[in-house]
């Protein structure tokens, strides 16, 4: 680039029970093994977007020897990112879902900011089953939201949820 032999590094470090670390001054870089010196720190609040992608098809139903569906699962792992990892305002959520009557967009939820907006898409969500799942659709759709935020300067994540059969691809 025109800035070498400048680089610059997005560093995130995350604190046990969620949040980000503020204090980097005991952070050390080194290249092939030497201490690099007079590195500059700044701190940025970019947040993380996070991007879940529910693969649900007619096996979303099925209750693997427990009391909880996979439907109640994907549910639960999406109520406990919202409580336990979301930031409220600076990460950006958005629920990926095959497309049906009630979705005919393939959107549960585009670009959430606010927990709650996530907790009431996982808990109010029936999928239809009618027809097949195509996985490529549902991921691709799932790269278009990546795209078209990508600008904004979020770590970006796609988290699939899927029972990993390929036989329910139309």
């Amino acid at each position: 680039t025109s800035e070498f032999p400048d680089i610059t590094v997005t560093f995130r470090a995350a604190l046990e029970g969620g949040g980000s670390a503020t204090d980097l001054s005991s952070l050390a870089l080194t290249e092939d093994g030497e201490p690099i010196e007079g590195f500059a720190l700044s701190s940025i609040d970019a947040g993380t977007e996070v991007i879940f992608a529910i693969d649900a098809n007619e096996s979303i139903s099925t209750r693997d020897g427990g009391a909880l569906s996979r439907r109640e699962k994907v549910r639960d792992a999406l109520n406990l990112f919202a409580d336990e990892y979301m930031a409220e305002g600076s990460d950006l959520v958005s629920v990926i879902v095959p497309v049906d009557d009630e979705h005919p967009n393939g959107e549960l939820l585009r670009n959430g900011i606010f927990i709650n907006e996530l907790k009431n898409a996982a808990n109010f969500y029936s999928p239809d089953f009618d027809g097949g799942i195509d996985l490529n659709d549902l991921l691709n759709r799932a790269l278009t939201v990546a795209a078209a935020n990508v600008a904004d300067g979020r770590s970006q994540a796609i988290v699939l949820f899927s029972d990993g059969a390929l036989d329910d691809a139309t």
